[in-house]
């Protein structure tokens, strides 16, 4: 008897801690442990809600931000930053597992949202902060289902940071690079694999190649009043977006009615459907749909609020555009990695006898240098993308 006694007990208490963390995750509180980046606030006089677990958080920012943006191409890229963070937590041997970067890309927690779908709750808005906003979180997304999955390369270090980033001459192919053992010593090279290639198992001197490529950032090193007259225009073009934000709610509100009635369409369908496939088809549709909709939601609410304050958003964006080979110098493998993306539209081309050709610059640097060449049309309303219908 004493036994039964405990047993139903047991299970008493079980269902209605499970009822109580049910009901948090319903009212856009999270119920279970606190994730990776997060803690607990335990002030008795605040509600029982996740606050940001520093510098923890901060590295997951970062993260999830250089992924959305194209900072990090690859999940092995990500994984080597978090490698690089003292504090974020890894294995003894292998350091931050790629899955474990997959993982915080996909988690909703990070976008300041609930949802727990093996207790049937849906995705909701949360009452935490979120490291990035959902926005970002569904770029994150649209790349991870875009884009196959990157193989985890170990050759991808500081000592070739141009590899996969400048084609050959000769083939167009995308150079690689190895270490080549000397009679006294191993030396660095960047080198064709192309067999139909005329360059190769040609190697072109690492050391060249990355002097050459210093050289090509110095030359885009603007002058002062170029830089200044580039500030005056991305000053004027960061004010007209807030002059623009009325009509991007009305389109935004536009799009969230579509997407409702496109809801009710699907849940219509649910309903009537009896293949068991089908249900599960539709109902992944529906929750990416969710997630548009919080998206939509998002945007019309910040489409009232003010841009932010320009000096503080574009003081390091500026000091970048003023001297881009000031990132490269760095000793951080992704420093090096980001001037390239930010630099450049297009790979660069790289000719044995010839070095770089002419480079397709990144639309920032192309203004800086019609500007120095006496070009100072003023961006139009449109801003510096095409415009669109």
């Amino acid at each position: 008897m004493t036994v039964a006694n405990g047993q139903l007990e047991r299970k008493q208490g079980a269902r209605q801690t499970r009822q109580k963390v049910i009901a948090r995750f319903e009212t856009g509180y999270w119920g279970t442990n606190a994730p990776l980046g997060y803690k607990m606030q335990t002030d008795s006089n605040k509600p029982r809600i996740l606050i940001r677990d520093e510098p923890i958080a901060t590295y997951i920012q970062h993260v999830l931000e250089g992924f959305a943006n194209g900072r990090f191409e690859t999940l092995v890229e990500a994984k080597r930053y978090l490698d690089s963070c003292p504090e974020f937590p890894k294995t003894k041997s292998k350091g931050v597992h790629t899955d474990v970067v997959k993982k915080l890309l996909t988690r909703t927690v990070y976008a300041g949202m609930v949802e727990m779908a093996c207790w049937g709750i849906s995705l909701r808005e949360g009452h935490h902060e979120g490291l990035v906003d959902i926005q970002t979180f569904k770029k994150i997304q649209d790349r991870l289902e875009g884009k196959s999955k990157a193989p985890q390369r170990k050759d991808l270090n500081l000592d070739f940071p141009l590899r996969g980033a400048v084609n050959c001459g000769c083939c167009d192919g995308a150079l690689t690079a190895n270490w080549s053992k000397g009679r006294k010593a191993r030396h660095p090279y960047y080198i064709c694999r192309n067999k139909g290639c005329e360059s190769y198992g040609k190697s072109i001197r690492r050391d060249v190649m990355h002097e050459q490529f210093g050289e090509l950032l110095e030359g885009m090193v603007a002058p002062k009043p170029v830089i200044k007259t580039a500030d005056t225009m991305f000053r004027l073009h960061w004010d007209d977006i807030d002059n623009r934000k009325a009509q991007d709610r009305l389109n935004a509100e536009s799009e969230l009615l579509d997407l409702e009635i496109e809801k009710e369409r699907i849940i219509d369908k649910i309903i009537n459907v009896n293949n068991l496939e089908v249900t599960r088809t539709l109902e992944d549709r529906l929750q990416k749909m969710e997630l548009d909709k919080l998206a939509l939601q998002e945007k019309i609410s910040k489409c009232g609020t003010q841009t932010g304050n320009y000096d503080k958003s574009f003081r390091t964006a500026m000091s970048f555009l003023e001297n881009p080979h000031k990132l490269w110098a760095s000793e951080q493998y992704e420093h090096k990695r980001a001037v390239i993306q930010l630099a450049f539209s297009e790979r660069l081309v790289y000719d044995r006898n010839q070095g770089f050709r002419t480079a397709a610059k990144a639309e920032p640097f192309r203004l800086i240098e019609e500007l120095s060449m006496g070009n100072t049309k003023m961006v139009g309303r449109a801003g510096f993308e095409p415009a669109t219908n």
